[in-house]
């Protein structure tokens, strides 16, 4: 780590990537901490090699559900990339696409979505529609539309990011499979359940035999399939399939994890659907509490949790505990959330 050659720094940088890409968060912490720690002596903060490292040092905290220090790291790099390279720098570009990212973690959904439509916007103008930079900037743009509720704008934009992945990147890239992925969450909005399915199919299926069934890709996939069957009315399988994700989850990540708590979420709605209310209510009323925990009592995810629990209460009869769920989240959405 200590080697002044440039290519030596780069190549640290790509194994620091290449571990956040299998899903190996906390190898590629460890990487990339040791590494930022030790260039930021010998080359300072501003040196192009720790902006690069710190931004991964970010994205690992990120998924080790560290989201207060992944966005504190976040802000003070958004300005050190605007101070150092410039507001319309790629790099600098990159740090607030991910900072909307922690920005939605922390339930400030509206600024998030301007932020990924402002730099989106701007890596279009600057850079071109083929940059991996811009279709990068255009995948997250598409999480904002899908939170609020333009669906069919998603869909055109995540549509117009895969055929350009794949003709730059190839089919296999994880950017790709990514936006494969998002399509499949604009079908399911669009209530194209069918559509949804098939393409979530085909992705697990492809996930599972190029990444394993361990790997993130696979794991959202079978969980987003899951939900598409329910949909289309077939509980078993989507029980099935929600069950397989919530155990590789629980093993690989632990139970407080977001993804588990995602998939938990999941699995007590099917574990409803098909009749056993009593688990339902358990694993719902654990699921609220995980989230609580890591988001906060009032992130939307949080009362998304809470809601979908008050509906099991009331097949149960527990009218009054349902309602006292229903009316905390309607009576904090529109105070929290007016522009969304």
């Amino acid at each position: 780590m200590e080697c002044e050659d440039g290519w030596a720094r780069q190549l640290l940088l790509n194994e620091a990537s290449f571990l956040v890409s299998r899903s190996d968060y906390q190898e590629a912490w460890e990487v990339a901490d040791e590494a930022a720690r030790t260039w930021r002596q010998l080359l300072g903060d501003d040196h192009e090699h720790v902006i690069a490292m710190d931004q991964v040092r970010a994205l690992t905290l990120r998924w080790q559900n560290r989201y207060e220090e992944a966005y504190e790291l976040q802000v003070e790099l958004v300005a050190r990339c605007r101070r150092v390279l410039g507001e319309r720098n790629e790099t600098t570009q990159r740090a607030l696409s991910v900072l909307a990212i922690l920005l939605r973690l922390r339930g400030d959904f509206y600024q998030a979505r301007e932020l990924d439509r402002t730099t989106y916007e701007t890596t279009l103008l600057d850079f071109g529609t083929h940059d991996p930079g811009t279709l990068q900037a255009a995948h997250n743009h598409t999480v904002g539309l899908r939170l609020a509720g333009d669906f069919k704008q998603a869909l055109e934009i995540d549509s117009e990011t895969y055929d350009r992945r794949l003709e730059v990147l190839g089919e296999d890239h994880m950017s790709t499979l990514g936006s494969r992925y998002q399509m499949a969450l604009d079908h399911q909005e669009l209530g194209d359940a069918t559509d949804a399915r098939d393409l979530l199919t085909d992705l697990r299926e492809f996930a599972l035999q190029r990444l394993g069934p361990e790997h993130d890709m696979t794991i959202r996939a079978t969980r987003e399939l899951s939900v598409a069957l329910r949909r289309l009315g077939d509980h078993d399988g989507a029980l099935e399939l929600s069950s397989m994700a919530l155990k590789i989850l629980r093993e690989k990540a632990g139970e407080d994890s977001l993804e588990t708590v995602r998939a938990s979420l999941n699995h007590a709605t099917d574990l409803r659907q098909t009749g056993d209310l009593t688990k339902a209510v358990e694993l719902g009323q654990a699921t609220m509490q995980r989230c609580r925990a890591l988001l906060g009592e009032e992130h939307p995810h949080t009362y998304a949790t809470a809601t979908n629990l008050a509906v099991t209460l009331r097949l149960l009869n527990r009218v009054a505990e349902a309602h006292e769920l229903d009316h905390a989240a309607k009576s904090t959405t529109p105070r929290r959330w007016p522009s969304c």
